[in-house]
This record gives structure tokens, sequence and C-alpha cells, in this order.
């Protein structure tokens, strides 16, 4: 009887020590400040709170949706707080809407821009280097110390002068981009680091040749010329082969019929080859063939009909629900076969 009192009240005990252990254990964790995610005038955000007071960190441009053009404006304040360098790298302009340049206001006393490419206000560090299609080769002018960190990273070729010293990089790999710099600088030693290819301004070197500037433009009736360039400012001129004949065709919706036109000559085919019928495309599908809603899940789906069951009869519906919300938004619909879907 004694055995069975203690081993009642020692259960008790440990039920009364697991009620009241479990509110401690079970107590919700303060959980850290997460910054929001703010917006504002074409950028994205955080404001974090440090010792010293708020701060911006993560600003990336992501464009606006009103934006014409591929300009990004820079302002000098994001969130009522100042946009400092410590706040801008070339990650931001890296990501969402490519952007092929940047400015800002004469009276940023941080930042300037040259070209469209980002410096601080004193010139001395390289923020950002915009890649132009148009600009295959961009030269850092001379007098820049720093080129900050991902700001080659949407160069193909950087031409560096013997002024830089510090060259960062703490985002990934620059294989694919060309350096030409001179020997013994800090350009030829970050270019051997990071496996850049490396061209020398002072030594022998193979040319290598980027598209430049077209200075004839090919034709259907002549070849041209452009002029291919290399970092060490060697022009060489090369032939671009003839074009062929480019026909760009309009439609008549009240004759129903096509009219193909050079676009280099402006002639149709008619005049340049007398008479002319649209040859047939031997990668063009016939509608036994074809990959589109209307053919493929016809009753002409190659490899056998499907008329009948129960999965065509619901494409049928669904293929003849999509051409109502055709004719209601008034448009035509083609078929990969040529064929008009209604």
């Amino acid at each position: 009887m004694k055995t069975n009192i203690q081993k009642t009240v020692s259960l008790l005990l440990a039920l009364a020590l697991l009620f009241t252990a479990t509110p401690a254990v079970l107590a919700a964790q303060p959980e850290e400040d997460v910054p929001e995610l703010r917006y504002e005038n074409g950028y994205q955000f955080y404001i974090v709170e440090t010792e010293d007071g708020q701060t911006l960190t993560g600003v990336v441009y992501v464009g606006r949706s009103n934006q014409d053009s591929d300009v990004a404006f820079l302002p000098v304040t994001l969130g009522g707080l100042p946009v400092t360098p410590d706040a801008i790298d070339g990650t931001t302009f890296l990501y969402g809407l490519r952007c092929g340049a940047v400015k800002v206001s004469a009276d940023n006393p941080y930042f300037r821009t040259v070209n469209g490419a980002l410096y601080t206000k004193d010139g001395k560090t390289l923020v950002w280097l915009p890649n132009r299609d148009n600009e295959p080769i961009l030269t850092v002018p001379e007098g820049v110390e720093t080129v900050g960190e991902a700001a080659l990273w949407d160069c193909q070729c950087a031409v560096i002068p013997d002024s830089v010293t510090a060259i960062e990089n703490e985002y990934g790999n620059l294989s694919g981009l060309l350096i030409a710099a001179n020997t013994g600088t800090a350009a030829e030693a970050f270019a051997r680091e990071y496996g850049c290819k490396f061209v020398p301004l002072d030594g022998d070197h193979s040319h290598v040749w980027f598209y430049g500037t077209v200075t004839t433009a090919a034709t259907c009736a002549n070849s041209g010329m452009v002029e291919l360039v290399c970092p060490c400012s060697a022009v060489m001129e090369t032939e671009i082969p003839q074009c062929w004949h480019m026909f760009w065709g309009s439609y008549d919706e009240e004759t129903d019929t096509w009219t193909y036109r050079c676009e280099y000559c402006g002639k149709t085919p008619e005049e340049i080859y007398g008479e002319w019928e649209e040859p047939d495309d031997p990668d063009r599908p016939t509608p036994a063939t074809c990959g589109c809603v209307c053919h493929k899940f016809g009753n002409t789906t190659p490899g056998g009909s499907t008329a009948g069951t129960v999965l065509n009869i619901l494409r049928d519906f669904l293929y003849r629900l999509q051409i109502v919300f055709w004719r209601i938004a008034g448009t035509r619909q083609y078929c990969e076969c040529g064929e008009r879907h209604y």
C-alpha cells in the first residue's frame, strides 16, 4: 500500500513538473526585426537600424513601369535617407530592368556620371560601367584609382589605365572579361588572378578584334564595310557580305492577300523575279501534322483518330470557346500551317 502511494505521489509530481515547465519551453521566442522591402523611384531597398542610426542597404534598380528609355536616374535620397557610396555598388544595376546608362543630378554630393558610367563624386572610384551593344570596348578614364565591386560585370572588354591600383571583385567569375592594360599593373595582376583574358598594351600581342562601326551597310545589291577594333586601338576594315533579299509582308484584310517587299531595295518579288509564287515552306506543317490547338487536338491528330473520345470532345469545346474570345477581341489568328483558325 505504501509503495502504491509513493508511485502515485511521484506520478503527480512528474505531471506537475511537466505542466509547469511546458510554458517555459513553448514560450514564443522574440523575433528579430525583419526590415521591410521598400520601393521608390524605380528602386527597391531596405532600411535597417544600426548603432549609428538608420541606413540604406540592398539597393537594386528594378526600373519604372512608365520608363521608355534604358537610362536609370539615381536620386540623392531614398526613403528619406541619403544614397551614399556605401549603399550602391555594381550589382545595383545588374538585376531587374537592364539599363544602359545612369544619370545623377549635378548637385548630387556623392556621385557623378560620365557617358552613362557611375563614379564617386571625386572621380576616383568607378562604381558601374555599362555595357552597350554598340560599344564593345569600354575605357576606364585616367585618374580612376579603384574599380568597385561588380563594376565590370556587364562588360565584354575594359581598357584599364595605370592609375587604377585596386580592382574589387567579391561576386564571382569574370573569366569571360577581356582586360587590356600595361604589364606590371594592378589590372594585369587582377586578370591573372581571376582568369580574365589579358591584352598587354605595351607589348607584342595578337589582336583581338571586336565588331566596330559599320561604315557602309550591306544591302541586297551591294556588300558593305565594317571597322573591326582591337583594345590597343588598332583598326581593320573588312567586308560585310552582300545580303539576300529580305521580304516583309503586309496583309490586306479586304482582299485577304499578302504583299511582300524587300527591306533593302523596296521591290516586290514579282519585280525582282518576274512571275513569282510564294514558295512552300518545307518546315511549315500541314493541317494533318500541325501542332497548334485546332489541329493537334482535332480529328486529324497524327497516329490515329481521336474522334468520339471524351478528351477530344473537351478539347474541341475549349478550342471553340477560344474562337469566341478571338472574335470578341476582333483578332485574326493563323495556324502554324498557314490556315486561318476561323
